[in-house]
């Protein structure tokens, strides 16, 4: 199962938090290593088999748990947080609404009971 976030870039646009795979091998794409996955539905490139690359991290063999909250995988939120800048310019205020793309990571082996945010406006600027 797929217990990564979908928030943008190579695996995370194409496939969902807790989508199911079969691991094909070991992926030789790209110099990041992970593995080869083949999820059923996903958007993949065919250049590579339909497979996606994916971080051992990202993968576990129970099913993904439970979101946060309650919330749930493409639900609409409103940041309700202080405004911010990124790095790269796009700010998020107050009000912004964005959509539940998969839980934080765990940060240093302790689990963040947070979930990342996608704002369409801001194609770059996840927020969890």
């Amino acid at each position: 199962y797929y217990v990564g976030h979908n928030m943008g870039g190579d695996v995370n646009e194409r496939v969902n938090y807790g989508a199911c795979g079969v691991i094909r091998g070991p992926s030789d794409w790209d110099t990041r290593g992970g593995l080869a996955v083949f999820f059923d539905g996903a958007l993949t490139d065919t250049y590579h088999s339909g497979n996606t690359r994916v971080d051992v991290a990202d993968l576990s063999r129970a099913p993904a748990p439970p979101l946060p909250g309650g919330f749930h995988l493409g639900e609409r939120l409103y940041f309700i947080g202080n405004a911010f800048e990124f790095s790269e310019g796009a700010e998020i205020l107050f009000g912004a609404r964005g959509e539940v793309v998969g839980p934080v990571p765990m940060i240093q082996g302790v689990s963040c009971p947070a979930l990342y945010l996608r704002f369409p406006e801001h194609e770059k600027a996840n927020v969890g």
